[in-house]
């Protein structure tokens, strides 16, 4: 066994660096540039902005682009392959779209290629980008789901989840539902009953280790989903009864468990980059958090009390005007939404 001492230690492909305030950078620079080598030997070219891993048409899929041959088709499939790996360990910006790109490995066409090729200008043009972990503490977790609805071509939805202990994302998920749904808050009902054990299991281990984590933070931002994740059936009306009982599990994990289930503003759920192709300002402001190039836990980010505390204010007052027959139930749903 070789032993290595010191601040900086290359495995299985990684490259770390340990700074002084606590904090690990991930680089996969070499990973990278022999992707972009591959591509390039077929004659085409890695250049241009690239201001994103993708563009905002990012799952549709056209039928009448050509299929790559033979020799393109296995060249797709040999770097999407080994970006998979890259992204699940140092470049996790790019994970939504090597989600994509392997659903296509097997079917690949001349638009798929162009999306590599998207892919792999914005790799090159960040190539010094690190990966940054750290903790403010390691007895609180943050965890933050999203889902977004339908946006497969076969009507499915996309799940997103995060989990940070202050700086950077200590794991993520990125990846299609496994059933259709048929609204928004189903979809985030489902995704969040996804990704709940993988919260669980940090739990898990991280107590294993010695750290016993005093608060879980679990942040949604659809307040039906939220009242479903927390009752569970008990909060299922006619739009909801369809559900399979295997999703309200959670809400038993979450009261055995103790964690505690929040609101946050949409614009604020981070796993919202997981779930659709973010531009411009908000794909940089999520990027950045979950890379660890800025502090993950700011105000906006876990959460605002102040609004958590309007929005029930509210909700009790329009119940109270409902139940007495001041208010309907579509004049209700405009002033909370106001």
């Amino acid at each position: 066994m070789s032993v290595k001492r010191g601040t900086e230690h290359t495995f299985a492909g990684m490259d770390f660096s340990l700074t002084d305030e606590g904090k690990v950078k991930i680089f996969m620079k070499d990973y990278i540039t022999e992707c972009i080598e591959t591509f390039e030997e077929t004659g085409d070219t890695v250049k241009g902005k690239g201001n994103s891993p993708a563009t905002d048409t990012l799952f549709e899929i056209k039928s009448g682009s050509p299929e790559l041959g033979e020799n393109k088709s296995e060249i797709f499939h040999h770097i999407v392959s080994k970006l998979l790996y890259v992204s699940k360990r140092a470049r996790i910006d790019i994970d939504l779209a090597i989600s994509f790109l392997c659903t296509r490995v097997s079917k690949s066409t001349q638009n798929d290629w162009d999306k590599l090729r998207r892919l792999l200008t914005y790799l090159k043009n960040t190539i010094d980008m690190p990966r940054i972990i750290g903790a403010n503490n390691l007895d609180v977790l943050h965890t933050w789901v999203d889902a977004s609805y339908a946006i497969h071509e076969d009507m499915r939805s996309h799940t997103g989840g995060v989990m940070s202990m202050g700086t950077g994302c200590v794991h993520h998920k990125s990846g299609k539902q496994k059933l259709n749904t048929k609204s928004s808050t189903e979809s985030k009902v489902v995704g969040a009953s996804d990704y709940l054990p993988w919260t669980i299991w940090l739990k898990l281990f991280l107590e294993a280790q010695g750290y016993v984590l005093n608060t879980c933070y679990y942040y949604q931002d659809n307040e039906s989903a939220i009242r479903l994740i927390k009752n569970g059936k008990k909060s299922s009306r006619d739009k909801t009864r369809h559900i399979n009982i295997r999703y309200f599990f959670i809400a038993d994990v979450i009261q055995r468990e103790g964690l505690v289930v929040k609101s946050c503003r949409s614009e604020n759920v981070v796993a919202d980059y997981y779930t659709k192709s973010l531009q411009g300002k908000l794909f940089r402001k999520m990027r950045d958090k979950i890379m660890g190039l800025v502090p993950m836990l700011d105000e906006e980010c876990i959460g605002d009390d102040k609004y958590d505390a309007i929005n029930t204010f509210k909700t009790s007052k329009i119940t109270t005007k409902i139940s007495t027959g001041k208010l309907s139930y579509a004049d209700a749903v405009r002033k909370v939404k106001k």
